[in-house]
């Protein structure tokens, strides 16, 4: 069997040519800007970025961090109750933005506002003529004006129009606003740089495009679970009527369904539509089973935390790092290794990539990114390295460890590392024509199906297929202590390594508390695919959002149930 590969893509600041959605990547030479320039906007992109980036963009970020994610993501309001119907304020789950600021008087400032009044027309013809006119010749060398126009047709069609509510930092040649959106109904930070020469061209738009609301943000409060799952109702439809959400969303506490639909097309020729039967992409989600498996092992005696990778795989290919390196740094992402992604020695090994012990020659002796437990770095790696320690302590396939040991226990029948042949199973779809590298471009007036070659059976990095329904049974299986002792649970989910956004890293959990409130969980981005579990252990709520497309929907109601779950 071929394990599958998920490639996970951070948030970042990023051009508005070539950048997807939602999940957008700094290249170096925008490092390499930021450097030179020294600007609010680029300090604060360094200082949030440069470790998760590479030197070249073919380490583009393929990383399923839910971190990364929930970084940008906007915090929304829920409480729980007596089911009754909505008042007229709990209607709007999210009203009316802030009108337009007025902009500093400075070369940046002119040039996002023109760039905002060009995008908030939506017009292919008018982006085409303003990028030429606009930029500056040595981005155009660099990305066309038809590629920039593209990307900004797609950021349109994602977010809808943005209007500035708030100037963060200002220079003559870089500015950082606030924006809100109105398609998503969420708010993301725009950053424009402009040339220090005349006639100051833009040399590059950036978009965050899901942030923590600035203060006093209009929000109406949800007092009841039947508010919850009616606002939550109507702005699931609004998206999916949009287009930009395809797939299924389960909102659950203490094992009750508050809130479960399905939306949009699973495959679109010829039609079938997502149920919450249907079984998606789940990306890099399924790292939380490989977490889980190992901390099983631990809890058996077969391994420790602090055991070093040497000791159980004694035949890895670089055994000086392999005797610095330890199950914790691994699973928290701090061993230093590189990214067999991003290190452009994938391809070169894809077609013979057949066991977990094959993966090794695309990073073992590669340089590490930094010493081991020195700091956090995101790398689907250290995941390789856990499901080949499982199968060694195991006897047994990585498949077929957590089939026994995850999946049948909880009852989830519906989940597997498959072949192409599982039934009921999402098609995912694009707007771009590659998940990432050289040959990757938005197509904004059509959905691209991500080619079977793409989707393969899974691995202990990412993969594999399972319903909402499924994952809710995973989420409760470990609040209830089945799936590990109340201890090791614990452990698990406690957090300790510190990310770029706030958030911490635990065993393979990521852990978050926004307004006093916890949640934890993970998920993953792909071609096509976009999926979330969030869990928030104070009263057993539980989100799982499954997409089976990479537009805005699936990060527009994470963001969306996390701040709600988080404003009680």
């Amino acid at each position: 069997m071929v394990p599958w590969y998920t490639i996970e893509r951070h948030f970042a600041y990023s051009r508005n040519a070539n950048a997807a959605p939602t999940s957008e990547w700094l290249d170096r030479s925008l490092i390499a800007k930021c450097t030179r320039r020294r600007t609010n906007v680029y300090t604060m992109i360094l200082e949030t970025l440069v470790t998760h980036f590479t030197t070249s963009r073919l380490r583009d970020p393929r990383r399923c961090s839910s971190a990364m994610l929930a970084f940008f993501g906007v915090a929304l309001l829920l409480a729980c109750g007596h089911s009754q119907r909505p008042s007229i304020a709990e209607r709007h789950t999210l009203s009316r933005a802030p009108a337009d600021v007025a902009l500093p008087n400075n070369h940046a400032a002119a040039a996002l506002r023109e760039w905002l009044r060009v995008y908030n027309l939506g017009r292919s013809d008018s982006a085409l003529a303003f990028a030429a006119r606009a930029y500056t010749a040595s981005e155009l060398a660099d990305r066309p004006a038809d590629v920039i126009a593209r990307g900004q047709q797609l950021w349109r069609m994602n977010y809808g129009q943005m209007s500035v509510v708030r100037v963060d930092s200002s220079t003559p040649v870089a500015i950082e606003a606030t924006v809100h959106e109105a398609l998503t109904e969420a708010y993301g930070k725009v950053f424009v740089e402009v040339d220090t020469a005349p006639p100051h061209g833009i040399t590059g738009v950036w978009l965050i495009p899901f942030v923590e609301p600035p203060p006093h943000a209009p929000h109406a409060r949800l007092t009841t679970d039947h508010a919850l799952a009616d606002a939550l109702s109507r702005y699931t439809e609004r998206l999916a009527n949009q287009n930009v959400f395809s797939g299924a969303v389960l909102v659950a506490r203490r094992g009750s369904p508050l809130f479960a639909r399905a939306f949009g097309p699973a495959t679109r020729d010829p039609f079938t539509p997502n149920t919450l039967d249907t079984r998606f992409e789940l990306a890099s989600l399924s790292k939380l089973f490989t977490a889980v498996a190992v901390a099983q092992l631990v809890e058996r005696g077969r391994l420790a935390f602090d055991t070093p990778i040497s000791v159980v795989l004694p035949d890895y290919p670089n055994l000086d790092i392999a005797r610095q390196i330890t199950v914790e740094q691994l699973l928290t992402h701090t061993s230093g290794l590189p990214d067999f992604y991003r290190n452009g020695k994938f391809r070169q090994y894809e077609d013979s990539l057949r066991m977990l012990t094959d993966f090794w020659a695309t990073f073992a002796n590669d340089t590490l990114w930094s010493q081991p437990g020195a700091r956090y770095d995101y790398s689907n790696s250290n995941y390789i390295v856990l499901g080949s320690m499982i199968e060694r302590l195991s006897g047994l396939s990585f498949e077929e460890y957590v089939k026994r040991n995850i999946f049948e226990p909880t009852g989830m029948a519906r989940t597997c590392y498959c072949e192409m042949g599982a039934d009921h199973r999402a098609t995912p779809y694009s707007r771009y024509t590659a998940g990432f590298g050289p040959t990757r471009r938005s197509v904004p007036d059509r959905w691209i199906e991500v080619p079977q070659g793409a989707r393969r059976p899974g691995a202990p990095a990412g993969g594999g297929i399972s319903t909402v329904n499924d994952l809710a049974l995973f989420a409760a299986a470990l609040l209830e202590h089945r799936l590990l002792g109340a201890a090791m649970t614990t452990r698990v989910l406690s957090a300790r390594v510190p990310m770029d956004d706030g958030g911490k890293r635990a065993y393979g959990f990521e852990v978050y508390e926004w307004s006093g409130t916890r949640f934890i969980g993970h998920g993953g981005n792909y071609w096509g695919t976009m999926t979330q579990l969030d869990i928030y252990p104070d009263d057993g709520s539980v989100v799982v959002i499954l997409s089976n497309n990479d537009a805005s929907g699936g990060e527009a109601v994470r963001n969306w149930t996390r701040r709600t779950l988080t404003s009680r």
